[in-house]
C-alpha cells in the first residue's frame, strides 16, 4: 500500500517522539510505560484509518502483529521485557510491516554493538562468549545437562535504546 504523504509524515513524527521518549524512560526507570506504547499503537490505527479507511486498519494491524510477533519470541525466551515487545508492535502499527522489519534489523545491529561494548567495558567479553558457547553446546547435545542462556550472562542491556536508535535509523533510511 502506498502512503499518502501527510499520513506518512504524521506517523513518522509520532514514531520519532515515541521512540525518544521510550528510550529516555527506559534508561531512567528500566520500564516502558503501557500508556506510551498503547497510545502509539492507537495513534497508528487512527492515523491510517483516517487517511486510508479499511486499508489503513489492515496496514496498522499487520504492522503491529509483525512487530509483536518478531519480538514476542525473544520475550518468551527471557531475553527482553514485555515493554520492548509492545514498543515494536507500536512501531509496526505506525509504519507498517516493511518498516518494522527494517527497524528490527537495525535494532539488532545497534543492540549487538551495545552488548559488545558493555562486555568489553566490563571485561567480561571472553567469559560471556565461553558461557554462550557452553549454553549452545549443552542445548545441542541432549545427553548433557542443559545450561540455560539466562544463567550465562549477568549483563543487562536496555534493549529499548537499541529499538529506539534502530527505529530512528530506519526513519532516515527507509
Amino acid at each position: 500500500m502506498r502512503f499518502w504523504r501527510g499520513e506518512d509524515l504524521l506517523a513518522s513524527g509520532v514514531l520519532a517522539a515515541v521512540l525518544i521518549l521510550a528510550a529516555a524512560m527506559d534508561l531512567r526507570t528500566q520500564r516502558i510505560p503501557n500508556w506510551l506504547t498503547g497510545s502509539a499503537l492507537m495513534a497508528g490505527f487512527l492515523i491510517h484509518t483516517w487517511a486510508s479507511g479499511l486499508e489503513g486498519i489492515k496496514l496498522s494491524a499487520a504492522g503491529g502483529a509483525a512487530g509483536f510477533g518478531l519480538f514476542a519470541l525473544f520475550f518468551l525466551a527471557g531475553w527482553m521485557g514485555g515493554g520492548d515487545v509492545k514498543l515494536m508492535a507500536a512501531v509496526g502499527s505506525l509504519k507498517g510491516v516493511w518498516f518494522v522489519l527494517h527497524a528490527a534489523f537495525y535494532a539488532g545491529l545497534v543492540g549487538g554493538a551495545l552488548a559488545l561494548s558493555v562486555m568489553i567495558w566490563k571485561g567480561t567479553l571472553w567469559r560471556n562468549l565461553r558461557n554462550m558457547a557452553l549454553s549452545a553446546y549443552t542445548t545441542l547435545h541432549p545427553r548433557r545437562k542443559r545450561v540455560p542462556l539466562v544463567e550465562v550472562s549477568q549483563e543487562r542491556i536496555p534493549f529499548c535504546l537499541a529499538i529506539s536508535l534502530g527505529g530512528l535509523w530506519a526513519l532516515l533510511v527507509v
